[in-house]
């Protein structure tokens, strides 16, 4: 069974290649390149760095690629944190049995008659937290399709299946993007609210600014800008307040390692947590802690 997609007017028929989920990639995968395939690459764990078309951009949980045939790109993945990807990669032929050089974006703006907003082209997909159980559902029904009898046509109806569920991520992100930003200060001051409130939620876990603006249907440059005048600071500075709030209180009431404590508040280098600590209180950890125990110490001798 062939499936055949109608773009410009013009019939096109679905080759599936592969789709696999890549684990433990380190250092660089592959070099600078190009092919006519469609490359869909949806990051599940750890970081890496990801070059398309000139434009690098560090990958991480949540980033989705949409490569173009005949895009240049080249991959790499942290030593540290090896990347583990789900990747599917197809063709689209012509007529003639030629793959077909197209753009996935343009392809949805044909046939949802919108505009995309250039952004949203540029920049790896950060998809919202409630869809990427979708996505990661459109790779794993391609791998388990693998191993059925009817694997050939079947695999194609799957690749359909996912083409499907980007598109509607694409949409959903674009209507994110869109959105009419609040006006009245009520409405500004319960948006405020509520953004204070998850971001006490997240000061032992990693959280990006545009996760951050998806959970109040904004963008992120509005988003900074409404929080800014509410509270005098970004987000990101707001969090970074609550961290090392936190900090001062497992530096005085725990033995746990600075290190220890960096890692638990989403710092991955230490020496930039103890910057941090003694930009905003200015003093070490170390000697912050120091200085807590003896106090307590005193106290307790008198």
């Amino acid at each position: 069974m062939d499936i055949h997609l109608n773009i410009f007017d013009q019939p096109y028929k679905i080759d599936h290649v592969t789709t696999n989920l890549m684990s433990g990639r380190k250092g660089r995968i592959t070099k600078t390149h190009r092919h006519p395939v469609f490359h869909f690459i949806y990051v599940t764990e750890g970081r890496g760095e990801f070059e398309i078309n000139g434009r690098l951009s560090h990958a991480e949980p949540g980033y989705f690629y949409i490569i173009n045939p005949n895009e240049w790109h080249s991959f790499s993945g942290s030593e540290e944190e090896p990347l583990c990807d789900l990747e599917s990669t197809f063709l689209l032929l012509d007529a003639c049995g030629q793959p077909a050089v197209l753009n996935f974006f343009d392809v949805i703006e044909q046939g949802r008659q919108v505009l995309l907003p250039p952004a949203l082209r540029r920049e790896p997909l950060v998809v919202p937290p409630d869809q990427r159980p979708l996505l990661v559902e459109g790779f794993q029904r391609l791998i388990d399709a693998k191993d059925s009898f009817f694997s050939h046509g079947r695999l194609e109806v799957m690749l359909l299946d996912l083409l499907t569920r980007s598109e509607e991520i694409i949409m959903r992100m674009n209507s994110l993007e869109l959105v009419e930003p609040p006006h009245s200060l009520d409405s500004v001051h319960t948006t405020a609210s509520k953004l204070k409130s998850y971001l006490h939620t997240c000061v032992d876990k990693p959280v990006t600014l545009r996760e951050l603006a998806n959970t109040v249907h904004l963008t992120p440059n509005y988003l900074c800008r409404l929080f800014k005048e509410y509270l005098g600071e970004t987000p990101m500075g707001y969090l970074q307040r609550l961290r090392l709030q936190e900090a001062r209180r497992l530096l005085t009431h725990t033995d746990l390692p600075v290190s220890v404590i960096s890692e638990k508040l989403c710092y991955e280098e230490p020496s930039y947590f103890a910057r941090l600590f003694r930009k905003r209180y200015g003093i070490s950890p170390t000697d912050y802690r120091r200085a807590r125990w003896s106090a307590s110490s005193d106290n307790r001798l008198i």
